[in-house]
């Protein structure tokens, strides 16, 4: 299979090459209609704004964090590719697209989530070449009112936040003093730690008998998910050590397992503290959707196909994200629930699909795709029904919304959008209505403009993950194994 590689990119799927085999959606009633106003939160004066995915970038006040490109070019193009500009960390409210700037000296920042009272996590480069890996260094970064804050190190060169609640616990990675030639994210001179930072103080949080551990999520009540080497020696069949999810509360990290491999991830976790990911089955070729919840370890199954992945959960304990069907011939945007998958079919012709976020109501959003992961189409999928976004696209502006990331409790959307020369925006479609300005009706009709075929633009950096921009994918790194099976997922602009 041949894999796709940019360099900083998660890999998050196995797809296969494949036809189209039709699926019907549920009748619409006049009830399931939507409205929604369409908003380019724009950039700083380069081509391409981006927002983070499995994170919560759109709080319960409609602001959104993110980052975008700015109009000074970057010669190393390490951030922004393919566009290669300096790209900042920026918050967009009622309107305003605020630079949040970079720590001193710094280049490049880039946000990954805003909590209720608008404080926001992320990282910033701070210009000083870390001695040992020879890159610029990165630093986690909070921040409020709009002043970031270095959260510092555990005595390493650089450290890398990832997620914040509503209490200001921030958690990530960090590194510490101790040399070491691995970690979770490959070789960075010193141990990986998965950190919690609260009250002004970083603190070690443990691992699962390995040297190097990252933490990933965290909810309201200071629950936190991430990964760990579960043993300080290499798997003896792989030669990699094996990377095992954990479950951390109260001060203890719990290993919530696998389901037989030697590699899982988590993607997403709700207030319960169910966790929802993948993993590498026993043999390590098949990877499978998960959801932990209760301290056990659900294999969530496909739609008959081997291969799965869950990135979103809500409190209903609903999650989602794609399932191959039989023969592995195509994959579907899907949803699980009491223990049951629904193919929530795919917008607009396309052949496969994958849903990303689902909300407290249901409602989930996604992108349809070539079977190939080219992305064509957003589509926002709710009581049976799935919606084209693009249909609230005005007919005035000639953009393509491809790839839908979040959707709040609100019912407000994250969504990227390519223009015809190959710029890439973030847009925020926000409910509206009937008769307020700039609100579009979900007519069922795409517009012509946006049925036809155009030229792609060159890929850039997947949309799924600039979460993962310090993973540094070099030789030997015990994440490269899954590169071989699965195929990263990149974006374009629409066939």
């Amino acid at each position: 299979m041949k894999i796709k590689i940019s360099s900083y990119v998660i890999v998050v799927a196995v797809f296969a090459i494949i036809w189209l085999q039709p699926t019907m959606s549920a009748q619409r009633s006049p009830g399931d209609h939507h409205r929604y106003k369409l908003i380019d939160m724009g950039t700083f004066g380069g081509p391409h704004g981006q927002v983070n995915s499995f994170s919560i970038v759109i709080n319960k006040h409609g602001e959104v964090a993110g980052g975008a490109s700015t109009s000074d070019p970057a010669p190393d193009c390490a951030f922004d590719f393919p566009f290669c500009f300096y790209f900042h960390a920026f918050r967009w409210r009622n309107g305003k697209l605020t630079d949040l700037g970079t720590l001193p000296g710094g280049n490049n920042s880039f946000t990954d989530g805003i909590n209720d009272f608008g404080a926001i996590s992320g990282f910033s480069e701070n210009g000083v070449i870390d001695p040992l890996t020879g890159a610029l260094e990165t630093k986690a970064v909070l921040w409020k009112h709009n002043v970031g804050l270095d959260l510092g190190t555990l005595g390493g060169n650089q450290s890398f936040a990832t997620a914040l609640n509503n209490h200001h616990q921030v958690v990530g990675w960090a590194l510490n003093g101790i040399p070491s030639d691995n970690s979770v994210w490959g070789p960075l001179g010193t141990q990986q730690r998965a950190f919690l930072w609260q009250n002004g103080v970083m603190e070690d949080i443990g691992d699962l008998g390995g040297t190097s551990s990252a933490s990933y999520l965290i909810n309201d009540h200071g629950q936190i998910s991430g990964v760990s080497f579960a043993d300080t020696n290499p798997d003896p069949s792989s030669g990699t050590f094996p990377i095992h999810p954990f479950f951390y509360e109260n001060g203890v990290m719990a290993d919530m397992g696998t389901l037989g491999g030697t590699f899982a991830e988590p993607f997403g976790m709700n207030d319960l503290g169910d966790i929802a990911g993948h993993s590498l089955l026993k043999g390590d070729e098949i990877v499978r959707a998960f959801l932990w919840s209760d301290g056990i370890l659900h294999d969530l199954g496909t739609l008959g196909g081997d291969f799965s992945t869950a990135y979103s959960v809500n409190d209903r304990r609903e999650a989602v994200g794609w399932a191959f069907t039989k023969d592995n011939a195509i994959f579907r945007a899907v949803r699980w629930k009491n223990g049951k998958v629904l193919d929530l079919g795919t917008p607009n012709g396309a052949p496969c699909a994958a849903a990303f976020s689902i909300n407290a109501k249901g409602q989930i959003v996604g992108s349809g795709q070539t079977c190939e992961t080219d992305l064509l189409h957003a589509f926002l999928w709710d009581r049976g029904h799935m919606t084209d976004l693009n249909v609230f696209v005005p007919t005035e502006l000639d953009v393509t919304l491809f790839e839908a990331t979040f959707i709040a409790d609100g019912g407000e959307i994250t969504v990227a959008g390519s223009f015809p020369n190959g710029d890439v925006h973030t847009f925020l479609l926000v409910p509206c209505k009937e008769n307020g300005k700039g609100c579009m009706e979900d007519t069922g009709k795409v517009a012509n403009a946006r049925n036809r075929a155009t030229a792609p633009t060159p890929k850039t950096m997947s949309a799924i993950d600039m979460f993962q921009v310090g993973r540094k994918m070099v030789p030997g790194s015990p994440i490269l194994r899954t590169r071989r099976l699965f195929r990263t997922r990149t974006f374009s602009s629409p066939k």
